[in-house]
């Protein structure tokens, strides 16, 4: 579903039901704004510090040198030795330490763009931005992406593009298709591979259809159970979130952004 680019690093996606458009979602860019750089920077910092590792110490022993002599290996050689055997006993150890790799991000954001979530659309582009700078120039390889949901979806930042601008976009919609944007963020991201911390934030009321929500379910249980964190960003008002996530108070752009840089430290950190 994510297809080419365009220069600023964003674009529009193709997959949904009939009825929506980019153009109807997509209300054009404007420039970050000084706080929205700071927060890039922040949680650019925040996950460089989840990715540091302790250095693993592995211990090894030796007939000869190198290494630390120890009296009781030692004794033993010399005791063979005497007795006309051939020394079997190691007496000299080693420490050596060597750096762990930081394992990579994964991070897909499916935003809702029903009516229902118009008022929330700021702060959700802002913390796309926000998170896409901050993957881009933080050491920890880390990949971002994130789709608008409702009749359609559509790309909102791409994997790897590092967008110059904030992309607008409006919330028009009077459908769902949330389990088509997690089927494209999967596809984008590898969320369900191992062998990389992964996160996906949904941000929604939950007012699903019956159908999608019970797809998109299905979706959320495959990707918890293959190791990916779930973390649901909450507007005010009812929500009826899926099961099994971890639910957050939506707010501003820079408490979003920071919400979503805390949720990823913390998978960083379980990685192996």
């Amino acid at each position: 579903m994510f297809g080419p680019a365009t220069p600023d690093g964003t674009g529009a996606a193709t997959t949904g039901a009939p009825g929506g458009g980019a153009r109807d979602v997509i209300a054009g860019t404007r420039a970050p704004t000084p706080d929205e750089r700071r927060a890039a920077r922040e949680v650019g910092r925040a996950l460089n510090t989840a990715g540091v590792r302790d250095r693993v110490a592995t211990r090894t022993t030796s007939a000869l040198p190198p290494g630390r002599l120890r009296m009781r290996g030692a004794l033993a050689a010399d005791a063979q030795r005497a007795a006309g055997a051939i020394p079997t006993a190691e007496p000299f150890t080693r420490t050596t330490r060597r750096a762990v790799p930081t394992p990579p991000l994964r991070l897909g954001i499916a935003c809702d763009v029903s009516s229902s979530m118009r008022e929330f659309a700021k702060p959700v582009t802002s913390a796309a931005w926000i998170l896409a700078h901050a993957a881009a120039h933080a050491r920890v390889p880390a990949t971002t992406a994130t789709v608008a949901f409702g009749d359609t979806v559509h790309a909102i930042t791409h994997p790897g593009a590092v967008p110059h601008a904030v992309t607008r976009f409006r919330a028009p919609d009077g459908y769902e298709v949330v389990d088509e944007a997690l089927d494209a963020l999967d596809g984008a991201l590898g969320l369900s591979t191992p062998g990389a911390a992964r996160l996906l934030v949904v941000v929604s009321d939950g007012i699903f259809s019956p159908t999608p929500a019970r797809a998109a379910q299905t979706r959320i249980d495959r990707l918890r159970g293959s190791g990916c964190g779930v973390l649901w960003l909450a507007p005010r008002g009812p929500v009826t979130p899926l099961d099994g996530v971890t639910v957050l108070p939506l707010t501003d752009a820079t408490t979003t952004a920071r919400a979503i840089a805390q949720a990823a430290t913390a998978a960083l950190r379980a990685a192996r």
